[in-house]
């Protein structure tokens, strides 16, 4: 407290005391004013002569600031635009590299699949026809053709001790199926190295003469109804055409309109076929080796016309198996486990189907037949007391080319034949068969669409209302036609589904919209292995070792779709036969079904079981 008291006296004089003495001296005053009034002066020039040098350096400093940060600007922006150029292209690379990757891995990986596919059909083709088809024809006559032998020896020859001419058939048969791996594998892989548009011809080796000589990749056969060798090539798996042969059917107007505005494609033109009960003309064209494909063709023929265009296809019948003598026709005890896939049956222990066959009525009924030859002199055709039938045939294809009778003998045997183990199913019927095969060797046979024409246009112009065709092939525009002009004159035809698989693709005629389409079952009534299956499957009826007419005078069994069709065609023209009117004729054949598969309508029995 005293140390404060102290130091505010002193504050205090050393303040008032200066007052009280310049307040006791009036002169000091001004002097202290003129002083005051100098280093103001002083100041103010000392400031003056500083302003220039502080704006100076003021402006100096701001430059430099502003320099360094424009020069900072463009160093940032320079970084910004370098970082954004070093990021796009070190995308763009990345995105080609990865682009480049991902176009070698999808290029690679369809390359895989595709040859995986092809190798695996392939394989499944080769193996399937090989293994199954052969050893299911063994088994087949092993188990239901070999003569009435005690079951022990039909094992043991089934296992080990068939015949050697049944080995020797099986090892040619397999043979032809492994030659046949390398055409099937061709058509697959050509799409990756043959650009679009091109629709040159694929050449597949056709059997000519044995088994045992390999087979040329093109076939060709004279006619002398045109002096020209027609050559059968694959254009696509199992689809056979004519060499550089292009088929219209017109009507006359358009064959007019053709011949005027088609100038280019008439220079082609090699034939003109009327067909009257058809109402229209069939043009043949023989187009030259580059210009035989779909595209370059129908560039040719105008837009309205182009869809009446299509390939002279190939056809072939459906058969299952082969005749056998007729010491085999005594075994009544056939199993279908070999031949058939028990997985879709209706079958009970001892519902077998009855054989030999009834007849399904005895009307005077007369029905056609497109197939190979008939042998009008085998003995199930033979003239008997009170019996009416016969065979009326007519041939379209050149006396020059070898027709074979085996298929079509066998079909006209179930129709109107009689043997030691069968009846006809039309006993007092008449078959007007038209032979539209030709053979090329053995193993290989085949019917052109114009040859399909022509017969259609023949059984169309008879007195027949059901037209049964046991033969597949291809779509094609001409049949489809001819096949609707059949249905609006009144006609039925009745097809076989084929042989080629329950997951193989539909074959036609089966195909098309109004045709009854027939597959085979077993005598158990499970369906028959190998038949196509599909929503298109109208009927079923026994087609697994059927008992009928063979060919070289004997009678056998025989297997496949081929077999079921007629059994269907006999019922359909009883029912025309007593309703003249197609879908009438039609629903009776459904109310007589019977159901098996699944309840109703399924791809695999259709509407059910035709049996008389």
């Amino acid at each position: 407290m005293n140390r404060l008291y102290l130091l505010f006296i002193s504050l205090a004089g050393s303040v008032v005391l200066p007052l009280l003495v310049t307040a006791a001296t009036p002169d000091v005053t001004p002097r202290i004013d003129a002083v005051v009034e100098k280093q103001v002066e002083r100041a103010q020039r000392q400031a003056e002569q500083r302003v220039p040098q502080v704006v100076d350096q003021t402006q100096e400093r701001v430059a430099n600031q502003a320099q360094e940060r424009a020069a900072e600007q463009a160093r940032n922006r320079a970084a910004e635009q370098i970082q954004q150029r070093a990021t796009v292209q070190v995308q763009d690379r990345a995105a080609s590299q990865v682009q480049d990757r991902a176009v070698d891995q999808v290029e690679d990986r369809a390359a895989a699949q595709v040859q995986n596919r092809a190798t695996a059909q392939v394989d499944d083709r080769a193996s399937g026809q090989i293994d199954n088809r052969a050893s299911g024809q063994i088994d087949n006559r092993a188990s239901g053709q070999i003569p009435n032998r005690a079951a022990a020896q039909v094992q043991d020859r089934a296992i080990g001790q068939l015949p050697e001419a049944a080995d020797s058939q099986v090892q040619n048969r397999t043979d032809q199926s492994t030659r046949q791996v390398t055409p099937l594998l061709t058509p697959l892989l050509t799409p990756l190295l043959t650009p679009p548009g091109a629709d040159q011809p694929l050449r597949e080796p056709i059997a000519s003469g044995t088994d045992s000589v390999a087979p040329p990749d093109r076939l060709a056969q004279a006619s002398q109804e045109d002096n020209y060798p027609f050559v059968e090539i694959m254009i696509e798996p199992n689809i056979r055409v004519l060499e550089h042969e292009w088929v219209m059917l017109l009507t006359a107007s358009q064959r007019d309109m053709l011949a005027s505005d088609a100038p280019e494609l008439m220079r082609y033109h090699v034939q003109t076929r009327p067909f009257q009960a058809l109402d229209s003309y069939l043009l043949r064209f023989r187009v030259p080796p580059g210009l035989d494909s779909t595209e370059l063709v129908q560039q040719m023929v105008p837009v309205t016309m182009r869809d009446l265009l299509d390939r002279n296809h190939i056809y072939s019948t459906q058969a299952g198996s082969s005749n056998l003598s007729n010491e085999n026709l005594s075994n009544e005890n056939l199993s279908n486990d070999e031949v058939s896939n028990n997985k879709a049956s209706s079958k009970k222990p001892g519902d077998h189907l009855s054989l030999p066959m009834a007849s399904v009525c005895t009307d005077p009924v007369s029905i056609g037949m497109i197939d190979t030859a008939v042998d009008n002199q085998h003995a199930a055709f033979a003239a008997r007391p009170g019996r009416a039938a016969g065979v009326v045939s007519r041939h379209f294809i050149s006396q020059d080319i070898e027709t074979p009778a085996g298929h079509g003998t066998a079909i006209a045997g179930i129709l109107v034949g009689q043997g030691p183990d069968f009846n006809p199913l039309l006993p007092n019927g008449t078959l007007y068969s038209a032979s539209v095969v030709y053979s090329q060797g053995e193993n290989h046979q085949g019917i052109t669409v114009i040859h399909l024409l022509e017969a259609l246009d023949w059984l169309i112009s008879q007195d027949v209302s059901v037209i049964n065709m046991s033969l597949t092939g291809p779509a094609n525009r001409l049949l489809e036609q001819g096949v609707n002009a059949a249905f609006a004159r009144g006609k039925v035809i009745v097809a076989a589904a084929g042989n080629q698989g329950p997951h193989a693709p539909a074959s036609y005629p089966a195909a098309y919209e109004g045709v009854i389409t027939a597959t085979a079952v077993a005598r158990d009534r499970s369906i028959y292995r190998w038949a196509n299956q599909g929503q298109h499957i109208d009927f079923s009826a026994i087609g697994v070792a059927v008992p009928t007419a063979g060919d070289t005078e004997h009678f056998g069994r025989e297997s496949g779709t081929s077999m079921a069709a007629p059994v269907v065609s006999a019922f359909m023209a009883c029912a025309m036969a007593s309703t003249q009117d197609r879908q009438q004729a039609l629903s009776m054949l459904k109310n007589r079904a019977v159901d098996l598969g699944e309840p109703g309508h399924d791809p695999v029995f259709g509407h059910g079981l035709l049996h008389p």
